[in-house]
């Protein structure tokens, strides 16, 4: 019953993302014609603060155009930069004419709070400024509503201003806009399928560590309950929904960057102890790198409250070490095919799993495909996929102790028939 849950939950999360979607082709002025669709990424900006940069008729024509999901404070000019910086983008309402209802934005987490202007007008601020700078903490994922009489058919503007903190800076993904019904619907979407995703996995969790208690030298379920609530740990600060269960900065920084760490330290553990390899050298460094990695984040938080050394000198050699904790678990699986280890191939395909997802990464990257793509999914599909292994070995386990079972049982017949003969006979 377990298996075939997994195997759907699985093809639904490949399958039915809601926040998959196609990007439309980048404009500085685009048109919204539909209920919902994605605003361009490449807005104009500017890395000063001056409250003319709010005006509806201010020319921006002169500004930078920067992707406004990308880091702009690890540029060389903006390194020393500390203020707030605007964003400004126009677009015409096609669909007003038969539209009388208010609009809203839906807005991603993004590195500090913003203000938000329509036409000049303040219509949100996801963290209150005070003379004119915002507190250090990060902007809530939300909807914003557009008020309907602040829209005019042609040349409207949004303004946004923000700030940096903690080494990080822009939005953590593209911006939404339309109607206010179908915004709603697709922020309560959205946040019932992350919330659906950390409800399974803290599910996953629990009922493997339920599996050790019983089973403490099979290891492997210890490491798996670890990656998995690990995991929806991490989920719930990189998407924000930590926010709406406790508006926390040090929360967000331990589940957001503790937790990403924890995941591939337990999933290390996890092949080795589940194919039964020993560690070897390599894998004992990279363990090493990150286990120090996991505990200069977490010491770096207790006593400032912040991750900004982190991010600035070590975050990347996270993502290095990740990578190659991609290439390495590949390796040691193919060895364990070679050798014969049972459940290697499985083991295989639930690490390539995530490969689809950084493969379409990387032709985003290129141009070749025009995707947004998530860094959650390729870590949920790996998790889905070994649970799916695990449930699949266990199940064989117990079948094979009711085999074993069933011939202790005829052997004991067998031994009583022989010594009830024997006595007869005797």
């Amino acid at each position: 019953m377990l298996n075939r849950l997994l195997i759907f939950l699985f093809f639904l999360l490949v399958l039915n993302n809601p926040i998959l979607s196609i990007e439309k082709k980048n404009n500085v002025i685009f048109s919204l014609t539909e209920n919902i669709m994605p605003i361009p990424k490449h807005w104009y900006f500017k890395a000063e603060d001056l409250d003319i940069y709010k005006e509806k008729n201010y020319d921006h024509s002169q500004w930078q155009i920067r992707a406004i999901n990308q880091p702009w404070h690890t540029q060389k000019e903006y390194r020393n930069y500390k203020g707030n910086v605007w964003y400004r983008l126009a677009f015409n309402c096609t669909m007003c004419n038969d539209y009388t209802g208010d609009f809203a934005l839906l807005v991603p987490i993004h590195y500090r709070g913003a203000q938000f202007y329509v036409n000049g007008i303040l219509v949100k601020e996801t963290r209150p400024f005070i003379n004119g700078i915002s507190p250090l903490k990060l902007g809530k994922p939300d909807s914003i509503i557009l008020p309907r009489n602040l829209i005019t058919n042609e040349h409207n503007v949004i303004a946004i201003r923000i700030g940096s903190f903690d080494y990080n800076s822009g939005f953590e993904g593209i911006l939404y806009i339309g109607t206010l019904p179908e915004i709603t619907k697709n922020f309560v979407q959205i946040n019932l399928y992350y919330g659906l995703l950390i409800g399974i996995t803290l599910f996953l969790s629990l009922y493997f560590i339920i599996l050790f208690y019983y089973r403490k030298k099979e290891r492997f379920y210890l490491y798996f309950s670890g990656m998995a609530f690990s995991f929806a740990l991490w989920t719930a600060g990189y998407v924000g929904i930590i926010f709406w269960i406790v508006d926390n900065r040090i929360a967000y920084l331990v589940s957001a960057y503790c937790g990403s760490v924890s995941i591939v330290i337990c999933a290390i553990l996890f092949i080795h102890s589940f194919l039964s390899l020993r560690h070897n050298l390599f894998s004992k460094i990279l363990l090493s790198l990150l286990i120090f990695l996991l505990f200069y984040c977490t010491t770096e938080i207790i006593f400032t409250g912040l991750v900004e050394t982190y991010r600035m000198y070590f975050f990347r050699i996270f993502l290095l070490a990740c990578i190659v904790y991609m290439i390495y678990s590949t390796i040691i699986c193919i060895y364990a095919i070679k050798i014969g280890k049972p459940h290697a191939g499985k083991i295989l395909f639930g690490v390539g799993v995530a490969y689809l997802f950084i493969l379409l990464s990387i032709l985003t990257w290129l141009h070749i495909i025009d995707y947004t793509p998530s860094s959650i999914e390729p870590f949920m599909a790996t998790i889905f996929a070994f649970a799916l292994i695990l449930a699949s070995r266990y199940a064989q386990v117990f079948s094979d102790l009711e085999k074993a079972h069933a011939k202790l049982i005829v052997l004991d017949k067998m031994k009583d028939d022989f010594l009830a003969t024997t006595s007869h006979e005797l």
